[in-house]
């Protein structure tokens, strides 16, 4: 029996070589196993996030229109605007005279007077008998008695009317004016006014 097992060694070596190739491609196939593992839990997590990605964009509202685009601007006015056209003057309501503390002197524009006319060029100067500046019996005419009026033609095409009851406040204003306001045309204009 001895020689049976010493026969039997050889193969029982074999045997024990075989079964440890096996054991050792056990062992490696748990060791990819593992790593296969590994990389299929990282596969797993990418596809999680990506999945998640492409739902917040699909849940993000689509970015908004385009602005609509605007009417182009009208064309610009004519070159040339005559800036001696009284007809482009603005209202008296828009620009209002002075008030009475804004007079030059502390000249205050007299409400109780009566006006005759309403022309471009005042009032008509009155009909008297014999001259302005002689007094009649209630009625007194004199060169303190005409009321200007000067308007004003600035640079910037802005017209500006101003009464006044003497005529040296007419030029001691107007001069103040002229040098404030780069005025490049005066025009005075008597006004008769009936005391």
């Amino acid at each position: 029996m001895t020689d049976l097992v010493e026969a039997l060694s050889p193969k029982f070596e074999a045997f024990d070589a075989v079964m440890q190739k096996i054991l050792d491609k056990v062992t490696g196939l748990k060791a990819w196993r593992s790593s296969a593992d590994i990389s299929m839990t990282t596969l797993l997590s990418k596809a999680d996030d990506t999945a998640a990605r492409l739902q917040r964009l699909e849940v993000v509202p689509p970015p908004p229109p385009l602005p609509v685009r605007q009417a182009p601007p009208p064309p610009p006015p004519s070159a040339w605007v005559n800036p001696f056209d009284l007809n482009m003057a603005p209202d008296l309501a828009a620009r209002p005279f002075a008030l009475a503390e804004e007079w030059p002197g502390g000249h205050r524009q007299t409400q109780h007077h009566r006006v005759d006319g309403d022309g471009i060029l005042g009032s008509p100067p009155p009909r008297p008998v014999t001259a302005p500046w002689l007094c009649c019996r209630r009625r007194s005419w004199s060169f303190a008695n005409i009321s200007w009026v000067g308007v004003l033609i600035t640079e910037n095409n802005l017209v500006q009317a101003a009464r006044f009851s003497l005529l040296w406040t007419v030029t001691r204003h107007i001069t103040r004016k002229m040098i404030q306001r780069k005025v490049i045309s005066l025009v005075l204009i008597p006004r008769w006014q009936l005391c």
